[in-house]
């Protein structure tokens, strides 16, 4: 071989060394300061201080949106009509505000029921009979653009496609009442709304999807109600879904997704507190954040959900979770063909139990920061009980019992107490996610315990992670499984 040929292949050699060896430097160099969850947090004007103090500020929210939402009206009016048509046209017709009590045993619906601003509706001892003739748009109870509304005792059975439906209003109630089997949805917020109390109600058994809130939904407290055994299997039909997807139609909650960067998601469901609700059994998720900040959940129970128990998703932010208790998530063997091939898992096949090998956590973070989980309990779960599944920063992850999942373990696939993941490729070209190692997270004094593969896991890259004061018992395997090759503190666990 000429001398000048051997050149020419050391120099490509070197320059492929060099190559990969910058790229793999600027990918591993990619975190927080470079994320598209970073951008959108300081465009819409938050900072690390601002995630402090969480028990105060939920706290703060759940007293204001009470105290606010006391609706109690002096001025009882009695509606003796039996069409829903005509009930408009009566309340309508009220003069002030007023505490309206329907007197018929059976009201037909030939269009939505529409209260007027400053109005309490009682619906107790009042069975609804659908009549409402096919339409683009139908609904229960339609609440567009007004103020100080009271939904009490409302009990719908086979609903037409949704049974509550609020657009742009604020001080909203819905209590003491229930949706089921309705054709997509129980319960629908839309739009640009403030102060929405949900107390004592149940959204159960609907066509798809429990409820779904979308747009700038800001201060709101969701208590003691159930959102359970909902229907429909993609992400957006979990039992509840937190969206800041464009809204072209503030009359469907299916808006057309489009790929935009993280930082144009600047509408989104923001300071909400969900509390002691139940969310179980959904074929979808428990809940779905898709870019959703700065809510508080405290004391909920989700469980036996198909796939996830909760997910933030798309840079959500600023999340508060204590008290909670994620039980048996994660089966997916609900999961439509589809739904497998729109999650880039078809090619797996499927288990004898006709479940995917592909398990999902208790909870997962993608794309998202400065969210704290801490006291809570992840049990049974089919996958790992908590996940990373891209890029995650920041986040705490503290004094929480994990016990007995990787339920789902299979030939291919095993999984974790807690997991630091790392997807590096997008599954197809997608600009509204970052594709970056977790990295400073902090993982702390967690209990981990059972039968894990390791009780804590470290994806290639991770970095700069703070993995202390863990106790960490009986893994299959190992304790903790680390290959990451950067640079995270472990250190004081057990």
């Amino acid at each position: 071989m000429k001398k000048k040929t051997v050149i020419i292949i050391a120099v490509i050699i070197v320059l492929g060394i060099c190559t990969a060896a910058v790229f793999y430097i600027f990918r591993n160099n990619k975190g927080y300061e470079q994320s598209q969850v970073k951008d959108r947090i300081e465009k819409l004007g938050y900072s690390a201080k601002d995630f402090e103090n969480s028990e105060t500020k939920w706290n703060d929210i759940y007293n204001t949106v009470k105290n606010d939402n006391d609706n109690e009206q002096n001025n009882i009016v009695n509606c003796d009509l039996n069409k829903a048509s005509e009930i408009n046209g009566f309340l309508k017709g009220v003069l002030g505000s007023a505490y309206i009590k329907f007197t018929k045993a059976v009201i037909e619906l030939d269009e939505p029921i529409m209260p007027e601003s400053n109005q309490v509706l009682d619906f107790e001892n009042v069975k609804i009979n659908n009549v409402i003739p096919e339409a683009d748009f139908t609904a229960v109870v339609l609440i567009d653009a007004k103020s100080n509304v009271v939904i009490s005792a409302l009990t719908v059975e086979d609903a037409p496609k949704y049974g509550i439906y609020v657009i742009d209003s604020k001080d909203i109630d819905v209590v003491n009442s229930s949706v089921r089997e309705a054709d997509i949805k129980g319960l629908a917020v839309m739009g640009d709304n403030d102060n929405l109390l949900i107390e004592n109600v149940k959204i159960e058994g609907n066509g798809d999807g429990g409820a779904y809130f979308g747009g700038d939904l800001k201060n709101g407290v969701i208590e003691n109600s159930s959102f359970s055994n909902n229907r429909g299997s993609h992400n957006h039909s979990a039992g509840l879904v937190l969206s800041s997807l464009e809204i072209l139609d503030k009359k469907t909650v299916y808006n057309p997704w489009k790929d935009e960067l993280l930082v144009e998601k600047t509408k989104a469901p923001n300071h909400i507190v969900f509390k002691g609700n139940n969310i179980c059994g959904n074929n979808s998720s428990g809940l779905y954040s898709e870019a959703g900040y700065c809510n508080y959940y405290i004391e909920n129970n989700i469980s036996d959900n198909d796939k996830e128990g909760m997910c933030l998703d798309y840079a959500s932010f600023g999340n508060y979770l204590t008290l909670n208790s994620f039980k048996n998530d994660g089966w997916r063997g609900r999961q439509t063909d589809q739904d497998l091939k729109d999650d880039f898992i078809y090619e797996h096949g499927r288990l004898e139990d006709g479940s995917s090998p592909c398990k999902v956590p208790g909870l997962s973070l993608d794309n998202a920061a400065y969210n704290t989980i801490d006291n809570n309990e992840f049990s049974g779960n089919y996958g790992s009980g908590f996940k990373t599944v891209r890029s995650a920063f920041r986040n705490t992850i503290s004094n929480n019992r994990i016990l007995n999942n990787n339920k789902g373990q299979n030939a291919e696939y095993h999984f974790y107490g807690v997991e630091l993941g790392f997807a590096a490729q997008p599954d197809e070209p997608v600009k509204g996610l970052d594709f970056f190692p977790s990295n400073e997270n902090k993982v702390l004094n967690n209990y981990i315990d059972g039968s894990h593969y390791a009780g804590i896991f470290l994806a290639v890259d991770c970095k700069n992670n703070t993995i202390t004061g863990n106790t960490i018992l009986n893994s299959l395997n190992m304790a903790i499984e680390d290959i990451s090759r950067a640079k995270n503190t472990i250190e004081n666990n057990i």
